[in-house]
């Protein structure tokens, strides 16, 4: 019954209770760890803080997708706890070893704690998947001025 509404309060946009509805669900249903992750995503729309919870109850499970490994560094980084990011992103990073987007995520986090080499090593990374926009390879030019000026002209 809670995973039937969870799932229509999700398609109504009521995140928030859809994240108590998956919350409970996943309280009453163990066999399925895979709702805290929905809970998690539900409540990203809602309470940042509340949703690092739910991810952390996945974590605990096993059972964060890389998606929710991403989104679990993305509740951290909207309420501007970089580091704590940086770390879930590199974590989700291990286990997902070929989800690439994780590179452009912690491209972001070194850029807002200013460790521009760092930075400038996961942008190229991003870059090298192929997924880069013009956006990226310009603020890779711009980090590259100073250390390989051929490289940034090419770049921008």
């Amino acid at each position: 019954m809670d995973l039937n509404r969870a799932q229509v309060a999700f398609q109504d946009q009521d995140y928030f209770s859809a994240a108590q509805y998956y919350e409970s669900a996943a309280r009453k249903l163990p066999w399925r760890p895979d709702l805290w992750e929905q809970a998690g995503y539900a409540m990203f729309h809602e309470d940042d803080d509340r949703a690092i919870a739910l991810f952390e109850m996945a974590r605990e499970h096993g059972t964060l997708s890389a998606n929710g490994w991403d989104m679990y560094g993305a509740a951290y980084w909207v309420i501007s706890r970089d580091e704590d990011a940086l770390r879930i992103w590199l974590a989700g990073l291990q286990e997902y070893p070929s989800y690439d987007e994780f590179y452009f995520s912690i491209h972001l986090a070194y850029r807002q704690l200013e460790n521009y080499p760092e930075e400038t090593a996961w942008l190229e990374k991003w870059i090298a998947t192929g997924k880069g926009r013009a956006l990226d390879h310009y603020e890779l030019g711009e980090l590259l001025m100073a250390s390989d000026p051929e490289q940034a002209a090419h770049e921008l």
